[in-house]
């Protein structure tokens, strides 16, 4: 059974900061260049909405659907994150909500920079990880995400 139905990945690029180094590491966080997204089937949209005092802010998203995708992602992430940080994600188990939708935030700054660091703030990459569980229980959903960050 695969343990991960979908993972969702969005960022929001205020009109101040630079769109192409966002895009970088948004791609860079997907675990593919731009050249590959076709070739593997991966949508990145870039969406324009309305943010706070009617500012354009753009938005970059992209789904991992296919479990290859699914675990190279998780590997990629888990290699990157702190020690420290994965503690922090098996720590607190209302990362999780009732739909199995798994919770991290990683801060944009520092992803800019190629770090991955966890957040709270506002100011980030958004991950949301559909966990697959059997049965479709919150216990088991969280069962599922400890071992995917173990």
């Amino acid at each position: 059974m695969r343990p991960i139905n979908i993972i969702h990945l969005r960022v929001f690029c205020n009109p101040e900061e630079d769109k192409e180094k966002i895009k970088k590491a948004f791609l860079s966080l997907l675990g593919y260049d731009a050249s590959e997204l076709d070739a593997e089937k991966i949508k990145l949209t870039e969406t324009n909405a309305k943010g706070f005092n009617q500012k354009t802010i753009l938005i970059f998203e992209a789904s991992l659907e296919k479990e290859r995708h699914s675990n190279k992602f998780i590997k990629k992430l888990n290699e990157s994150l702190s020690k420290e940080d994965k503690n922090t994600i098996l720590s607190q188990e209302n990362r999780l909500d009732d739909n199995m939708n798994f919770f991290v935030r990683l801060d944009k700054d520092s992803l800019l920079d190629g770090k991955y660091v966890l957040t709270d703030s506002g100011s980030c990459f958004h991950i949301l990880i559909n966990i697959n569980a059997h049965p479709r229980k919150k216990e088991a959903a969280w069962t599922v995400a400890k071992q995917l960050f173990n």
